[in-house]
């Protein structure tokens, strides 16, 4: 990568690496240490390098990260001050985030399963006992109260 970072999320989508979130390494709790960028690797690509997409909407490290439904999903996490319940949803084929139905509560460090054509996080820092299933309906952010109106 071109940078170095220290609870990221990594996720496989069409070929490709994506590193998204994480911090410096310095302090976790500083929310100036963590990061939105997302970078990706291609090796279906003939020059094999690291490279920059869109960042999402929101500071993340510790999220948990799935690739379902032709999407990248960025779960809860944490952007150094609370865990999150935002989720976000990457289209790589417009290289745009969009904020998604939000969890019911706040999780950072939460597992991520795949069963078909859902998403169910299985644990978190927190050891709650949640489970939900993803949706691609548009939602507005409850931190930052912003949305966006894309859908895939």
């Amino acid at each position: 990568m071109t940078k170095h970072r220290s609870a990221a999320g990594v996720v496989a989508l069409y070929g490709r690496i994506y590193a998204l979130g994480g911090h410096n390494g310095l302090s976790i709790s500083n929310p100036w240490n963590a990061t939105t960028q997302i970078e990706h690797l291609d090796g279906c690509s003939a020059h094999v390098e690291w490279s920059y997409v869109s960042p999402m909407n929101v500071t993340r490290s510790r999220v948990a990260l799935v690739s379902n439904m032709d999407r990248l999903w960025a779960i809860g996490g944490y952007d150094g001050m609370k865990n999150l319940s935002t989720v976000e949803m990457y289209n790589p084929h417009t290289d745009e985030w969009t904020f998604v139905s939000a969890m019911e509560s706040h999780e950072g460090g939460v597992g991520v399963g795949v069963i078909p054509l859902e998403n169910v996080p299985l644990d978190g820092l927190k050891l709650a006992d949640v489970a939900f299933s993803l949706s691609s309906e548009v939602n507005e952010s409850p931190e930052t109260g912003t949305s966006t109106s894309s859908r895939p």
